[in-house]
């Protein structure tokens, strides 16, 4: 993916549209308004140059940052004023860039990437000219599909690997297309988007870790994953629930919920979470699809149509029908 092809994002940032004495503080400002609240070391010189491009598909933030070197950090103090809960993911188009965080710290080279949580300190580090994508997603949105994400940060995906190469063609095409997709469309793009990002970011999590046997940390990882996997791909159906998933796994209903006992949601408040979301997004593209949302109901695994309102209003604040009308 060449810097050039991913052009068509509207530039919201652009150093050359102040005076050059102004440029370094218009800088720093601006990078914290797109992203989060950040430290900004910038080279002293009069021509510095950078410039952000911003797009948004539903809740998760696309941007092209094209800019010169330059150190950022989000520290205690930064956390403390604005806590804003964001996991944020930097796809290198071109130079080199470092994400440190904690005690890792990855160095991308074009076509690899790193994620970052807002939540704590972390620093970019640009020693020359570089250009990215980054991504910002709520901080809640990949919790819900991954088991502590933190575990995986900084860590870098490197162009070599399959799943993370996929990955990267994927948010670079969508960055080129995103401002000409309908809003139906955008809700389709949007479920691929996060589950290819889950896919790829578990991955280094698949199979036992060194040290591991049984049912130790390694295995009981996979074992999420298996069976988030395994529920993403039986969604629709009506008798999907704990004790059917138990039985598919070979482990008892008492220890599959012992396996999420340190997630946010218990397993079925997440099954029906997904199912939501999932309706959600077949609800907002019924312009094109033409489906009913009684169908959308049934085939995302709700038996009854006025649960399954009553549910989804009390999710997303609107009803389902309200929902349609908003997005026609």
């Amino acid at each position: 993916m060449t810097p050039s092809a991913i052009n068509a994002l509207p530039v919201r940032i652009a150093c050359d549209r102040v005076e050059k004495a102004q440029r370094l503080e218009y800088w720093r400002e601006m990078i914290s308004s797109s992203f989060v609240s950040l430290d900004c070391e910038l080279p002293q010189s009069a021509d510095f140059s950078g410039s952000v491009s911003n797009g948004e598909l539903r809740d998760v933030q696309v941007s092209r940052v094209v800019a010169d070197a330059q150190r950022v950090a989000r520290t205690p103090v930064r956390i403390r004023q604005s806590p804003e809960a964001f996991f944020l993911l930097s796809f290198q188009l071109r130079g080199n860039g470092r994400v440190v965080q904690g005690e890792r710290d990855a160095l991308l080279a074009p076509g690899d990437f790193a994620l970052y949580d807002s939540t704590r300190p972390y620093r970019l580090i640009f020693d020359e000219p570089f250009e990215q994508i980054v991504l910002r997603l709520p901080r809640a949105l990949v919790s819900r599909r991954m088991a502590r994400p933190e575990r995986v940060t900084a860590i870098p995906f490197r162009s070599g690997r399959a799943s993370a190469s996929l990955a990267f063609g994927f948010v670079a095409s969508l960055a080129t297309e995103l401002p000409s997709l309908s809003p139906a469309t955008q809700a389709v793009f949007h479920q691929a988007l996060i589950d290819i990002l889950v896919g790829t970011l578990a991955e280094p999590f698949e199979g036992p870790q060194h040290g591991d046997s049984g049912h130790g940390f390694g295995s009981r990882h996979a074992l999420r994953q298996r069976i988030r996997q395994f529920i993403e791909d039986h969604l629709a159906q009506p008798d999907l629930d704990c004790r059917r998933i138990a039985e598919a796994h070979g482990i008892s209903p008492r220890y599959l919920s012992k396996l999420f006992a340190e997630e946010d949601l218990h397993l079925s408040e997440w099954l029906w979470t997904r199912r939501l979301d999932r309706a959600r997004a077949a609800i907002e593209a019924s312009a094109s699809t033409g489906l009913s949302i009684t169908r959308i109901a049934y085939e995302w695994g709700f038996k009854d149509p006025a649960h399954f309102s009553r549910a989804f209003k009390a999710r997303f604040g609107r009803s389902p029908s309200e929902l349609r009308g908003g997005s026609r």
